[in-house]
Parts: C-alpha cells; structure tokens; sequence
C-alpha cells in the first residue's frame, strides 16, 4: 500500500494529537516534524517517526509530502499556506483561520486559487451528538426554534503567546470560537452581534490584553436570537462548554466536549405545568467516539478516497472569522455590528 506522506508545520500539543491519531490509519506515514524548538520537533519524531526540521519551507522543498498539517500559533499562518497551496498539497489547519479578517481573506484566495483539499480543525463538527442535533433541528421536530445560548469557560491556555491579542486574536477569536462555531454550524448565518468585553481581572498584568470574559448577542439570518458567553477565568475541573436550543415544541442541550445531546420535549397535557413532574430528559448521544479522530479520518479519506464532501472548508472557516471578528469590533466600537458576509 502505498502511504500518504505527512509533514508537520508547528509540533507542540496540537501536532501530537493529530500524530496520535494518523498513526493508527495505515496508510498514513509521518514523514517530518518542524518547529523552532529543535527539542520539540525531536521529541515528537522520536515517538512518531520522521525527519526533523527548524525551517518549514526547508521541510516542504526537501521531502515528497502529500499532505501538510499546520499547528502553530495563529499569526505564524499565511506564509506555510501560501507554500503548501503552491505545491498542490493539501492542508489541515488548526483553529482559528487567522486573527484577522483580512487575512482570512488572504487564505481563502490562496487556496480557492491553488484549488487544494483543506480542512480546519473545528472538532465539534465531528462529534456525533453534535450532528445528531444539526439533524434534529433540521427535521423540524422541534417545532420553531427561537433562541440559542453558548456557553465557552475555560482557564487560561498555558502557550506563551496566548495572552497577547496580536498574536493570538483574544479569547473568542482563538478559543471560544469553537462555540461561535457550533452556533453558526446549528442555526445558520448570524446578521449581527453586540458584544461586551471585560478585562478587569488581568487589567494590571504586563502584556496581558486580551480579555477576560465577554458576552455576545446574536441576531441569527433565520430570525433566531441567540446569546454566547466566555471567560478564561473558570477554575473547574474541565472546559465548560454547551450549546442551548430552545424550539416551540422541544429544547435541546449539546455538549460537544461530553459528546451528549440531551432533548426535553413539551408537555402535552391538560394540567397546567406547575401541576406535573416533568419528564426526565432524553438522551440521544453518548458516546467517546473522538471528534479529533473523526476530522483527521476525514481528512486523510478526502486525500485518499477524494472524498472532499465531509472538509470543513477554508471558506466555511472565514464566516466563522468573520463572526468572531465583528464580536471584537462591537466590543471596540461599543454599537451592533454587520457580520462581513463578503468572503470572496
């Protein structure tokens, strides 16, 4: 059989993850790991294989990959895309797009015009439960959906870089934006937004600047309203993070980190609602099936098989910038404001 090359742009957390998971596909080969840190790129060559590499242009020239993965931190993007695309490989991208809209943009057209496969790395997409409700709403049984709540709380990341905006984007451009994600990927398309941030906590931390907490209302095209909160001051346990649905005939909990759906459904009874117990919940999915498998799966099968139906594409990638990016601006500009839906 013969394998699909992989080479890695970036080898810290991200790129170990993915490794784990294209090692167990046998036809894929590791073939070269690159990052700044020597130390990195060795350390993950040692338990998957493959060459080393300081410079990723080096890498691409020198080896016969057929695919690229890209983990590094979000402004260290545009310049191994533009390579990658050039050369015809595709490309996995991890989140988010860019920091910038602009950007974004930039990467949309590199890659519409090199005509490569690639994929973004929203993981949420590929949970199970995650596309149970997609298909549930879409259905209808639900009757007509209102309203959508996201919550993302989560600690703060521990790279280096993250607490800086001009490197990371902030917190709902390069975290929480797996649950603008799952909104958009839920209920459609949002119109416009009105968002708060907050920065009191870390306010008095040296090159802290990125924000703390924020809340974002959402004005979906369909009609549906919709309100998602995030801090990266939350000292649980884990990520909290859930998606809420709320229909005329049924509402919906989704928690793509748990992989469950939970779904309540109306009472039709004479009684007034206070008058009865209600029903436990329903329960959909729950499962451990790996939404982080299940992307990488994809991917290799769009190479392999040329399946490219199943990608999450890098124009689907910039709607997503584009919501997370006007958050932002609202939140700068203190009004609602227009999500840029002129991509291309």
């Amino acid at each position: 059989m013969e394998k699909t090359k992989i080479g890695f742009v970036g080898s810290g957390v991200a790129a170990q993850l993915h490794a784990r998971n294209l090692k167990l596909f046998p036809e894929v080969e590791i073939s070269a790991f690159c990052d700044i840190s020597e130390k990195i790129a060795q350390s993950l060559a040692k338990e998957f294989g493959g060459k080393t590499y300081q410079k990723y242009d080096e890498m691409i020239k020198k080896e016969k990959l057929d695919a690229v993965y890209i983990c590094t931190p979000p402004t260290i993007r545009i310049e191994p895309i533009e390579m990658a695309s050039e050369r015809g490989l595709p490309i996995f991208l991890e989140k988010p797009l860019a920091t910038t809209l602009e950007e974004g943009k930039k990467i949309v057209r590199a890659v519409e015009k090199a005509g490569v496969n690639f994929q973004i790395g929203y993981q949420s997409r590929f949970q199970p439960a995650v596309k149970r409700a997609r298909d549930i709403i879409a259905n209808g049984s639900m009757g007509l959906i209102t309203t959508f709540y996201g919550e993302y709380w989560a600690d703060l990341p521990a790279a280096p870089w993250w607490s800086h905006r001009a490197e990371g984007g902030g917190q709902v451009i390069e975290q929480a934006t797996h649950i603008f994600d799952l909104a958009r990927f839920l209920m459609g398309d949002v119109d416009s937004v009105f968002s708060k941030f907050d920065y009191s906590i870390h306010k008095n931390v040296k090159d802290f600047d990125v924000e703390d907490s924020a809340i974002t209302i959402l004005s979906f095209k369909s009609g549906v309203k919709g309100c998602i909160t995030n801090t990266c001051n939350y000292w649980g346990t884990r990520a909290f993070v859930e998606g809420r649905v709320v229909g005329s005939e049924a509402s919906m909990i989704v928690k793509p980190f748990d992989v469950e759906v939970l779904i309540f459904k109306k009472l039709k009874l004479p009684q007034p609602w206070w008058a009865v117990r209600p029903p436990g919940p329903e329960h959909l999915e729950n499962n451990l099936i790996d939404g982080y498998y299940n992307e990488d799966r994809v991917f290799i099968d769009s190479i392999v098989q040329k399946d490219k139906s199943r990608l999450v594409d890098a124009l689907e990638a910039c709607k997503t910038l584009a919501l997370t990016t006007a958050a932002y601006k609202s939140s700068k500009t203190k009004s609602e404001v227009k999500v840029d839906s002129n991509i291309l």
